[in-house]
């Protein structure tokens, strides 16, 4: 079984894409990100944590699929208190990197989604060899 990391940009693929993944009835994890401009966030701690959740996901020995979407956020809409990913409560994102389990209302946040030990509890209910 695999993690299955599903890349989109802005609010409305973001929104499409968890609708879609919804039906699989697979465990569904969020990810919050900085856009990526000329290949790199533009967020210090996004660039900083995305190589160290990518391999944490890699490594991850599971008995089940799970999905990541893996959302790009705008500088400027980020920025903006119209920002629909702030304002939609389910998500109520308030800072990048934030990483985001919406079941269960769990989330990392910043530089907690660089540190393996929350990462092991913030996927904790994922099913592991």
């Amino acid at each position: 079984m695999s993690v299955q990391i599903h890349e989109v940009k802005g609010y409305e693929d973001y929104n499409i894409t968890v609708n879609n993944l919804k039906v699989l009835n697979e465990p569904l994890y969020c990810w919050f990100m900085g856009a990526r401009v000329n290949g790199h966030s533009w967020c210090g701690d996004c660039r900083d944590s995305e190589p160290v959740i990518k391999d944490y996901l890699n490594s991850l020995k599971l008995t089940a699929n799970i999905n990541v979407v893996c959302a790009e956020v705008d500088r400027e809409d980020f920025r903006s208190p119209e920002c629909k990913f702030k304002c939609d409560e389910s998500i109520n994102l308030l800072k990048v990197p934030t990483l985001f389990y919406p079941s269960l209302k769990k989330k990392l946040v910043e530089r907690d989604c660089m540190d393996t030990l929350k990462l092991d509890s913030f996927f904790s209910d994922v099913s592991r060899d």
